[in-house]
């Protein structure tokens, strides 16, 4: 795994920076299993890691709620998410996420049950999945609500902007620092 040109990315705007950054991602995760998508993730730089952990909240929690969050395989890093939320300052959503892990922390077999149900299903097949899952009522509706609520109050896209500008530049100097010709 090459990894980007940290000192050139310092020149791109947030959105082109962001957009770069998730290009990377894209190329690097594509196609792997869970298994290598998770030893991967785990040696990422940390602007990279927050930023393919929170982009898939972001994306799961707009698709379909932070029930789907939890019940798709994006919810198995809800605890890095977490973590990454905090890092950018983004106290409200870290607490939110934090609330509806709790709920699915109390009863895992449900949890596990409904997810192992449905891969035994077939590819087309028209189904529930989040019948009979607890509290999944609230999980879908006020809880997914606050996330929300709390997203804007924290502006966690300009937190997360600023997170990955100051990141970029503490890897690229690092970076320059090691290519200097040390004195002899």
């Amino acid at each position: 795994m090459v990894e980007p040109d940290w000192a050139a990315l310092e020149d791109l705007d947030d959105d082109q920076l962001a957009a770069a950054l998730l290009e990377y991602l894209d190329a690097v995760m594509a196609g792997r299993s869970v298994e290598a998508e998770d030893a991967l993730l785990a040696v990422l730089p940390r602007p990279l890691q927050a930023l393919w952990l929170l982009s898939w909240l972001e994306f799961e929690v707009t698709q379909g709620s932070l029930l789907a969050y939890f019940f798709n395989s994006a919810g198995r890093h809800a605890a890095l998410a977490m973590a990454a939320l905090h890092d950018i300052g983004a106290g409200r959503m870290e607490q939110v996420l934090t609330e509806a892990a709790a709920v699915v922390a109390a009863d895992p077999a449900a949890w596990d049950k409904g997810r192992s149900d449905l891969d035994a299903l077939g590819e087309w097949t028209v189904t529930q999945p989040y019948r009979d899952l607890p509290r999944a009522d609230i999980l879908g509706g006020s809880m997914t609500s606050r996330f929300w609520e709390a997203a804007e109050i924290d502006d966690w896209g300009q937190r997360l902007d600023a997170y990955l500008r100051r990141q970029v530049g503490s890897i690229a100097a690092w970076g320059q620092q090691r290519q200097r010709p040390r004195p002899g």
